[in-house]
C-alpha cells in the first residue's frame, strides 16, 4: 500500500497524516500566515493612529485620526512663485495646545523650495525666527500643508482653534521678497477619518491681521460637525487692500453667513460696510464711504 505523499505550505513539510487530519494541521498554520499578513497591514497604515471615538449625543463614531489642511489663499504679492510659513499651533476647547504636547505629522504634497528647510517647521507650535518652510507654487493640488494628530491624544474634543504664523527672517524682519511669499489669508479644512472613511470634513478661513514687515499670525475656531449640513460653511475671499476711500480693514471671521465680520472705515466720510460676497470663493466687498473730492481732484 503506497503511503501519502508530505503535504507542503512555504517553508513547511507536514508528516504523512491518515484519516482526513490534514485540515487540523494545515489550519493553525494558515490562520498564523493571515495574522502575519494583517500586521504587516497594519503597519503599512501609517498614518492611520487610530483610536478616537468622539461623543455626538448618544452616539460613538470611531475616528482614526484628525488632520488640518491648510491651503495659502490669498497673499501679499499675488504673483508670488514661493510660499512660506512659520508654524500651526493646534488648542483644544480648554486652550491647551495639542501639537506642544503631542508629535503630529507634518506632510506636504508641495516642492520644498529649499531642501535644506524641515516640512517640519510648517507645523512648529514654537516658530522662531528666521526658521520656516518655503515651497513652490503648484496649482494642482487642493492643499499646501498637512498636520495630522493622533486619535488617542484628542480625547473626545471636537472643538479646536487653529493658530497659523508668517514667516519672517533671522532677525525678526522680513526682507520685501520675503513679504511677499507670505499668506495674507488662509483656508483650513479639519478632516475626520475613520479606519475605513473620512468621516466628515469642515472649511474655515483665516485672515492674517497685521504688519508683514514682522511677524503676524491668525486663528479661526473650528467646531467638529454635529450633522452632515454644518460641513457645507462657504467662505468669502479677501479682495486685498481695501480701494480708496477706505481704510483700517480687519477680518475677522471670512464664512458666508451669520459668522462673517469684517470690520472696516471710511477714510474721508461715510458709514463704512464689507459686503458679504454672493457665492463661496468669491470676494466680498465695499460699500458706504464718499471719497475725498480733493484726493479725486489730485489722482490720489
Amino acid at each position: 500500500c503506497a503511503l501519502p505523499m508530505p503535504f507542503w505550505l512555504p517553508g513547511h513539510f507536514l508528516p504523512p497524516l491518515h484519516g482526513g487530519r490534514v485540515a487540523d494541521a494545515i489550519m493553525p498554520k494558515f490562520n498564523a500566515v493571515k495574522v502575519a499578513l494583517a500586521s504587516l497591514l497594519a503597519t503599512a497604515e501609517g498614518t492611520r493612529l487610530r483610536g478616537l471615538k468622539l461623543a455626538r449625543g448618544e452616539k460613538q463614531v470611531d475616528v482614526g485620526n484628525v488632520g488640518f489642511k491648510l491651503k495659502g489663499h490669498t497673499f501679499v504679492n499675488p504673483d508670488t512663485s514661493i510660499r512660506e510659513i512659520g508654524g500651526i499651533k493646534i488648542f483644544d476647547s480648554k486652550d491647551n495646545c495639542v501639537n506642544c504636547n503631542v508629535e503630529a505629522i507634518c506632510s506636504s504634497p508641495m516642492e520644498p523650495h529649499n531642501s535644506s528647510e524641515d516640512i517640519n517647521n510648517a507645523c512648529s507650535p514654537y516658530p522662531e525666527n528666521g526658521k520656516k518652510w518655503s515651497w513652490n507654487v503648484d496649482y494642482e493640488h487642493n492643499y499646501d500643508i498637512l498636520l495630522e494628530l493622533p486619535g488617542s491624544a484628542l480625547k473626545g474634543e471636537k472643538d479646536f482653534k487653529v493658530q497659523v504664523f508668517s514667516a519672517t527672517g533671522p532677525d525678526g524682519n522680513t526682507t520685501e521678497s520675503e513679504k511677499e511669499r507670505q499668506a495674507t489669508s488662509w483656508i483650513v479644512t479639519a478632516v475626520h477619518r475613520t479606519d475605513t472613511v473620512t468621516a466628515s470634513w469642515i472649511k474655515r478661513g483665516v485672515p492674517m491681521n497685521g504688519d508683514f514687515d514682522f511677524a503676524v499670525n491668525g486663528s479661526v475656531l473650528i467646531e467638529l460637525p454635529e450633522q452632515g449640513s454644518d460641513i457645507y460653511a462657504e467662505v468669502c475671499t479677501s479682495p486685498g487692500s481695501p480701494p480708496q476711500g477706505y481704510e483700517n480693514l480687519t477680518e475677522y471671521n471670512l464664512e458666508r453667513g451669520k459668522n462673517f465680520n469684517v470690520k472696516v472705515s471710511c477714510s474721508f466720510k461715510g458709514e463704512a460696510v464689507a459686503v458679504e460676497c454672493n457665492a463661496d470663493g468669491t470676494n466680498y466687498t465695499f460699500d458706504g464711504c464718499e471719497l475725498d473730492p480733493d484726493e479725486v481732484r489730485v489722482g490720489r
